[in-house]
């Protein structure tokens, strides 16, 4: 059995490491290779189980408008910098500040910019707005430019004036 025909019959990838003992694995049995794998599969269910729900859900949000989809993203970054200052601040200002995203619902394209602090956060329309609320709080701030094009739903982030970008 190839690799390819046991991710097909599973349901997932695995890594070719992996693969070669589950190919050896296999080789020793004297089982006919679709019983393999489901007992297989059943043995590692819980494992198929999260991969599905995980691609479902990138799948449910790559089917969110981009601007939507920044908002999550925004809001991830916020609960992280709340998770490590304990300040829950970044998160509930990161919401209320949302609709800055929702207005250009008439423009193809749009880039936003979060700013991050210890203690809150903001969104701005423009990096300059960015930068004089981040130099306006003292401490860690961060400022993070968003892209989104809405013809393709398609963005990316970045940390301000660092050129290595993530795709949403």
């Amino acid at each position: 059995m190839l690799q390819h025909e046991f991710e097909s019959r599973v349901g997932i990838e695995v890594s070719a490491k992996e693969y070669a003992a589950i190919e050896q694995v296999y080789m020793s049995s004297d089982v006919e290779k679709d019983e393999f794998c489901k007992l297989w599969a059943k043995m590692n269910c819980q494992r198929i189980a999260r991969i599905k729900a995980e691609r479902k859900a990138a799948a449910e949000f790559k089917a969110l408008p981009i601007e939507e989809q920044v908002i999550v993203k925004m809001l991830v970054l916020a609960q992280q910098r709340a998770e490590e200052t304990g300040c829950t601040l970044p998160v509930s200002d990161t919401e209320i500040d949302a609709n800055v995203v929702r207005t250009y619902d008439d423009a193809d394209s749009f880039t936003v910019y979060l700013v991050l602090r210890d203690t809150g956060a903001a969104i701005k329309h423009t990096y300059t707005e960015a930068l004089h609320e981040a130099k306006a709080f003292s401490g860690n701030n961060t400022i993070y430019e968003f892209f989104g094009n809405r013809c393709l739903n398609h963005g990316y982030y970045k940390v301000a004036n660092e050129s290595r970008k993530q795709i949403i």
